[in-house]
């Protein structure tokens, strides 16, 4: 996580314009304040920077001979194909009625697709949509390896549920967390008799 933090912030720093450079620091400490896993922070990381093996990005690095789509064929495999335009990819994005399609999103590189999505909806929605993009990368890895294409409808119901379960895994610890400490500080209380308050260290 901390690697992955200063990773991003040297990327950013690359940029002389104060103005620009703090303007990525909020959408930076926007993504990572989303209640998403570590590995879909990691995924729209790869995405703002353009590092996820496309086809065309895979063919810069002279690791395969042709950038077209290996799904539908019908275009060059950039990231903004893969996740947004690929027939595949609509048939996701067309069961999620608060996506709305970015503006002139075949223009736009990663940085600006996910500033375009964080300045148009809510952290809640925003951590479906980020979700959605991820299960839609999982799945063209898969099928790419022989896996039998999901239905959209499963993929949308995988990507929400996961969301879900995350955000319900981190309440329940939190709770359990409070109570421990709640647990832990009448505890300490009693065995003082009641006479002298435990110590609270802040860290």
């Amino acid at each position: 996580m901390v690697k992955l933090g200063y990773h991003l912030a040297e990327t950013i720093d690359k940029n002389n314009d104060s103005s620009t450079f703090s303007s990525n620091s909020n959408w930076w400490k926007r993504l990572w304040a989303l209640k998403l896993p570590k590995k879909v922070k990691i995924f729209v990381w790869r995405v703002i920077n353009d590092d996820l093996p496309t086809a065309v990005n895979l063919l810069h690095r002279k690791v395969i001979q042709s950038s077209a789509c290996s799904l539908c064929n019908c275009s060059r495999e950039t990231l903004v194909h893969a996740l947004f335009l690929c027939t595949r990819a609509q048939q996701v994005w067309s069961l999620l009625p608060s996506f709305t399609a970015v503006p002139n999103i075949s223009q736009l590189n990663g940085f600006e697709i996910f500033s375009s999505l964080a300045a148009a909806t809510s952290n809640s929605d925003l951590e479906r949509i980020l979700c959605r993009m991820w299960s839609i990368w999982t799945e063209r890895n898969m099928e790419t390896h022989g896996t039998k294409p999901k239905l959209a409808s499963l993929i949308c119901t995988f990507a929400d549920n996961y969301v879900q379960q995350y955000i319900n895994s981190s309440l329940q610890q939190t709770s359990l967390e409070s109570s421990s400490s709640a647990q832990s500080c009448s505890s300490s209380m009693e065995q003082n008799n009641g006479n002298t308050c435990p110590t609270v260290t802040v860290k």
